[in-house]
């Protein structure tokens, strides 16, 4: 049973998208009525390491 990750930031699935991986499903919570996307845990592993990366880069840059 492969694991999921749910990703309520659209900037963030877009990320995602554009660099191959596609979601498995698009909903909206019914308590928040905010969209989320949902990735495979495994196949969006080296997408998601590569978000953090440029998230950091980001913030060092945002401070300086």
């Amino acid at each position: 049973m492969s694991q999921k990750k749910y990703i309520y930031n659209p900037t963030q699935a877009r990320y995602y998208i554009e660099h191959g991986v596609l979601p498995l499903d698009v909903d909206i919570h019914y308590g928040t009525m905010k969209k989320f996307w949902v990735f495979d845990t495994a196949a969006s592993a080296k997408v998601y390491d590569m978000w953090c990366i440029k998230c950091e880069e980001f913030k060092r840059n945002k401070k300086g």
